[in-house]
This record gives C-alpha cells, sequence and structure tokens, in this order.
C-alpha cells in the first residue's frame, strides 16, 4: 500500500562512461602491477620496481588529464573541484619523481633539501584536496543557508579524527623539526577535508549521492595512506611499500570518478534549495563517539606510560583514576545524548504519524492523501506525454451509513468504519494508497496498472470485500458502498487546479454510481483539462 515519494531532481543528462574510466584505469594498472612486482617473490628485482613506479605515473598522468578535462567532458560548469583535483595528483606525481628519479635513488634523503620538498609537496597536495572538498562544500552550503549545527557537528567529527591520526603520528615521532612538520601537516590536512565532508555529508540529500559515496572512499583511503607515508617518513625508512603506493593511487582514481560521475552536476551545478534534516540516531552516535575518542587517547596513553613505569613511579601512577573518570564521564554523557536524541526523533516520529493519519482507522488523512496526490501528479506531468504514466483514482462512500448511526449509536458507526478501513487495506495491491477523506468517505489512489480493465477489477474486489456481512456486539450489518472511478492522464494532470478538478470528478462518478444501484462505472471516462467538459459516465 506504500507508495515510493517521487524524486522531482532533474535527472543528470552527462553520459555516465566517463567516470568508468579513471576506475578501469587503476584497476588495470593494480593488474600490471602485480604482475610485474610478483609480490609473493622476495626480494623484489629493481626492474620490477621500476615498472611498477612507471605504471603508476602514466595512470597519474591519465588521471590529471581526466580531471582537468571534467567540465569539457561532463559540462560542469563549476570547474574548481576538478582543477583542483588535478593540481593535487600533479603534485603527488612531482613527488613520486622527485622519490624515484629526481631524487637520485634515495641518496638525499633525510637531508635538509629532501625534506623540505617533501614538506612543501604534501602541503601542496593537501591544499588542492581541501579546496577540493571547499568548493564543493561552499556550493550545497550557499543553498541552505547558514546552520551552525551541522557546522559545530563537523568541526567536532573532523576533531576527534584529527586527534587519531595525530595520536599515531606522535607516537613514532623522531627529535627532529621536520618531523613534527610532517606529522602537523598531514594532521591539518586531513582534519580540515573531514570538515568539510562531514559537512557535506550532514546535508540532507547528499549522502545517498553516488559521487559522495566515491568521495568518502577516496577520503579514507586517503587519510589511511597519508598517515602510513608519514610513519615512514618519520621513521626515516626511505623504502615504499607497494601496496600503499596502489592504495594512494586507488584514492586518486575514486576522487576522479567521483568528480565524473553524472551526479556531481546536480550537487554543484543544478542543486536545488535543501532543507537540512533534524538530528537522527546515527548522526547522534557519530557524535558521542566523537567526544569519547579524546578521552579514550589519553587513557591509552596513561596506560602505556604506567605499564614502563617502575614500580616507585607514583607520579605516573595517580594519572590513572582522572583518565579513567573521564573515559567514563564522556561515555556517560555521550550514551545520555544519544538517548535524548532518540527520545525527540520517536516523538517526532510519532507526531508526524498523527498528523497524517486518521485517529480512528489508522488510514492516511486528508492531508496525507492531498499530498500524495499531488505527487501523482508531479509525476505524470514529468513523464512524456505519449508515455502512459497515468493513475486511477476511487472515491469510496458507505450507502446509508447515518442509520446504522441512528439505529445503534455513533460506538457501533465507528466500528463499522474501522472494520471497513481494515478490509479496503487487506483488499487493495501493493502499490495502491487508500486513506479515509473524511466521515464515511474513503479514497484510493490506484498504482499499476491502471488501465480500464484493471480499475474495474479492483472497484468490484473492494466491492465484495466491503459488502460482505460484518458481525458486530449489535448485530450482523451488511455495509453498502458506491464507487466513483477517474483515471488521470498526462492532459488531466497538467491541468490548472489539477487536485481538486480530480476529486470534484471522482465524487461525481461516486454520485452517480449511488443512482446507477451502486454499480460502479467503466473507468473509460479519462479526466479532460479543467478548460472542458468532462465527458459523461460509462
Amino acid at each position: 500500500m506504500r507508495v515510493p515519494p517521487v524524486s522531482l531532481r532533474r535527472p543528470a543528462t552527462s553520459t555516465p562512461a566517463w567516470w568508468l574510466l579513471p576506475l578501469a584505469a587503476t584497476a588495470a594498472t593494480a593488474i600490471l602491477g602485480l604482475a610485474a612486482l610478483r609480490p609473493w617473490q622476495t626480494p623484489t628485482p629493481p626492474s620490477a620496481r621500476a615498472t611498477w613506479v612507471v605504471l603508476q605515473q602514466v595512470t597519474m598522468v591519465t588521471l590529471i588529464v581526466l580531471a582537468w578535462l571534467t567540465p569539457r567532458l561532463t559540462g560542469l560548469r563549476h570547474g574548481l573541484a576538478a582543477r583542483a583535483a588535478a593540481v593535487g595528483i600533479a603534485l603527488q606525481l612531482l613527488t613520486s619523481l622527485w622519490n624515484n628519479q629526481l631524487g637520485g635513488s634515495y641518496e638525499r634523503f633525510g637531508t635538509l633539501l629532501d625534506s623540505a620538498i617533501r614538506a612543501a609537496l604534501t602541503a601542496g597536495t593537501g591544499v588542492a584536496l581541501v579546496i577540493l572538498f571547499g568548493s564543493i562544500t561552499r556550493r550545497r552550503v550557499r543553498s541552505t543557508g547558514s546552520d551552525q549545527t551541522a557546522i559545530v557537528d563537523a568541526g567536532v567529527i573532523s576533531t576527534a579524527v584529527g586527534v587519531l591520526v595525530w595520536e599515531s603520528l606522535v607516537v613514532h615521532l623522531g627529535a627532529t623539526q621536520w618531523a613534527v612538520a610532517t606529522a602537523a601537516i598531514a594532521t591539518a590536512v586531513v582534519i580540515a577535508a573531514t570538515a568539510l565532508f562531514a559537512r557535506l555529508l550532514l546535508l540532507s540529500s547528499t549522502r545517498t549521492m553516488p559521487a559522495v559515496r566515491l568521495m568518502g572512499a577516496a577520503l579514507l583511503l586517503g587519510m589511511v595512506v597519508v598517515v602510513r607515508f608519514a610513519l615512514d617518513g618519520m621513521a626515516g625508512d626511505p623504502t615504499r611499500n607497494h601496496w600503499w603506493e596502489l592504495s594512494l593511487l586507488l584514492a586518486f582514481g575514486t576522487m576522479v570518478a567521483a568528480i565524473l560521475h553524472p551526479s556531481m552536476r546536480m550537487l554543484v551545478d543544478d542543486g536545488e534549495p535543501e532543507t537540512l534534516p533534524s538530528e537522527g540516531t546515527v548522526r547522534a552516535v557519530i557524535l558521542c563517539l566523537a567526544v569519547v575518542v579524546p578521552a579514550a587517547v589519553t587513557l591509552i596513553r596513561v596506560t602505556t606510560a604506567v605499564w614502563g613505569a617502575s614500580a616507585g613511579d607514583w607520579q605516573t601512577m595517580l594519572s590513572v583514576p582522572p583518565a579513567v573518570a573521564g573515559v567514563v564521564i564522556t561515555s556517560g554523557v555521550a550514551w545520555r545524548l544519544a538517548t535524548l536524541v532518540r527520545e525527540r526523533e520517536e516523538t517526532h516520529r510519532l507526531l508526524r504519524h498523527r498528523s497524517l493519519h486518521d485517529d480512528l482507522t489508522g488510514l492516511p488523512n486528508r492531508a496525507y492523501l492531498l499530498e500524495r496526490l499531488e505527487q501523482r501528479i508531479a509525476s505524470v506531468r514529468a513523464q512524456p506525454r505519449d508515455g502512459g504514466a497515468g493513475f486511477g483514482l476511487m472515491f469510496l462512500d458507505l450507502d446509508d451509513f447515518k442509520s446504522i448511526n441512528d439505529t445503534y449509536g455513533h460506538h457501533a458507526g465507528d466500528a463499522v468504519l474501522v472494520d471497513v478501513a481494515h478490509r479496503l487495506a487487506d483488499t487493495v495491491r501493493t502499490d495502491d494508497f487508500v486513506g479515509r477523506m473524511a466521515g464515511d468517505e474513503f479514497v484510493l489512489l490506484c498504482g499499476r496498472p491502471s488501465d480500464a480493465p484493471s480499475l474495474h477489477q479492483l472497484a468490484e474486489r473492494l466491492r465484495a470485500a466491503v459488502e460482505a456481512p460484518m458481525p458486530a456486539e449489535f448485530g450482523v450489518v451488511t455495509p453498502r458502498i458506491s464507487v466513483g472511478i477517474v483515471a488521470v492522464d498526462h492532459e488531466a494532470a497538467s491541468a490548472r487546479d489539477a487536485v481538486n478538478t480530480i476529486l470534484r470528478r471522482a465524487d461525481a462518478q461516486m454520485y452517480e454510481a449511488k443512482r446507477t444501484a451502486r454499480r460502479p462505472p467503466a473507468p473509460t471516462d479519462t479526466l479532460q483539462s479543467s478548460s472542458q467538459e468532462p465527458a459523461g459516465p460509462a
């Protein structure tokens, strides 16, 4: 009986073939790289390493070209994100060239010049990625207006992620300023990119977009690789792990695929004004986990210090209780926050349900019916004129219902209405939508199929179900119903004041059925535009 909501977004017009190219290129590089490196054989021959480096750099050049040409390939009017991605990959390509060709086989590794070049290229790549996410987020936030709660939530989440990254780096810090600078740059890039992406993800309709999901996968892969590379650099290890290099290449390929995906146009060019969602349970749980992270990191650090401390180091041991208390307090407050949000969400859901459903029968009420009718009309309007995307509407009314109230009382009439509602709900098809309009009047929005024979058969099944004898405390009642049927096509849905016109015509058909011994008219009456005189009943 439930009908999925109609999406009013404009479909993307760019071809979806382009976004598959970066994924195919990185997949081919991975296969060829595995064949060349043969990781099951150690040590890796220098020729295999050289082959892998060339494959990696050729793929990076391909990704740079695809990213730079994105506005021309997909018609993306806002090309800043694409150009930023191209620049970021180009800087990483320069890093690869320095590490493998220009650096003289690592003979300069660890020198002042080497550290300065690595730090500059890393910072430049990070800035380019931040510009990428920032440009997209700025375009989306512009349509929603200022939202302080989403900004604060994004800051909390990104700060927690930054704490984890920093903690994983400082454990391996060397006693050099370049090691601290590398850790600071990596952490700042992760925090900024995560904050912008979290702000983008907190918008109402973006989280389900393929482009957003691809960017999320690229960001996750990129963070893992950045942390690993930073650890290698701070540990003074000049070697390069092939698997982490492949992960970074896959991150760049996924990022370019996101930019080339047709949904990116909807994200940055064709975005409609949106409404931000209320705080949900998932959002609350994520925030609670973020709140607990600093206390948990402190407890882990203190525990590690106590584990390696001597038996007489009381100062270190005395720091354990406050660290444990911090975790307990933040966990309790976070759990309480999640509980309050869940209770609020449940209350909101119940209030919305009550506002859209009839208290007596539990069926959708008049407001909900009109909302669904408007969605059906909009769906038909969006289809081609000859697309055959019409629908049927039935207006059902109980005959002589007043006599039941007069004879047995209003409580008996309420019992009859509840039983009739249950019979209607059990009889309609899966994609039909039935509700109570008012009093003893019910409306049925018919899904597919909605041709004349199908609507007529459905009306007969509804009649047979409702008019079966109904045992009750006061006796056996046999309700009677009259059904008015209207088939709505593209022309009718496009008419002015279509909702009221359709309802008036269905009501007229229902009264016509009352005058013809309660037999529903054949649904050959297709509603015409309001400027024309509607045809008579069949």
